[in-house]
């Protein structure tokens, strides 16, 4: 279920980020999709051999976008309040 939501997130992101209207940063939409490739990549080879590496490659993919989009939300809420 992780992986079905994290990705339904990752997807959505890319989504809204591409939509004419969109708040800054558009670019995120971008690093989401490679990041949901990434994941989708990584999470197809843990069936196979070595899956004990590729599960971890995919929680590291996964835990890197979500602390990308944390630390972009932070630094924008920081540069909205030196503007206020």
């Amino acid at each position: 279920m992780y992986e079905l939501f994290i990705l339904a997130a990752m997807l959505t992101l890319t989504v809204g980020a591409f939509r004419r209207n969109s708040a800054p940063p558009r670019w995120l939409g971008w690093v989401s999709l490679a990041f949901a490739a990434g994941s989708v990549a990584f999470g197809a080879q843990i069936i196979g051999d070595n899956g004990g590496m590729w599960q971890r490659l995919w929680l590291a993919n996964n835990l890197a976008w979500l602390l990308l989009v944390a630390w972009t939300a932070t630094a924008r809420e920081r540069a909205i309040g030196r503007t206020r």
